[in-house]
């Protein structure tokens, strides 16, 4: 590799490089408004983290269940997870249009996924007791988490068009 590197024709990039690379940092930077795309795009990042998460979640609990049994609302999450990522792709898909009715139904989207994270972590830690608390700490704290910045981010959307 290093030979390859060493006979490698040098290469000389235009004078403007510099400037267009920093042009497009600063564009990236904070308190540029936030298109329906970049919307569109959280909601579609969260339901892919979804469904990844519904898939680990059946590989494991297929392991685990063959050993020992599982309760019964444990045993639902790996499809209660794929469920909340085709409505977060719902959700993204819809915001790609530009409309209130559109970010109401997300907004309410938000709303009822915080509440479902809040009731189903206090309904699966009750079916484990302690053994599982640490996890569901985490799980119940990230999705509350996922649904603030999800409606953060539909805020400063909203803030930034005009219907």
């Amino acid at each position: 590799i290093i030979a390859i590197a060493r006979n490698a024709d040098p290469v000389n990039p235009r004078d403007d490089f510099t400037a267009q690379v920093m042009q497009k940092i600063s564009d990236l930077q904070p308190g540029r408004e936030i298109t329906r795309n970049d919307c569109a795009l959280c909601f579609l990042t969260a339901a892919y983290f979804h469904f990844i998460m519904g898939i680990v979640f059946m590989l494991i609990f297929k392991k685990i269940s063959a050993d020992m049994p599982l309760p019964l609302w444990l045993t639902v999450q790996p499809q209660i997870a794929m469920l909340t990522g085709a409505g977060f792709m719902f959700f993204g898909i819809l915001m790609l249009r530009k409309n209130m009715t559109a970010m109401r139904l997300a907004e309410l989207g938000i709303l009822i996924y915080m509440g479902f994270v809040l009731i189903n972590g206090i309904t699966v830690y009750k079916s484990l007791g302690t053994a599982g608390a640490a996890g569901m700490i985490w799980l119940t704290g990230g999705g509350i988490l996922t649904g603030l910045f999800l409606g953060t981010i539909l805020q400063e959307y909203r803030r930034g068009i005009v219907i």
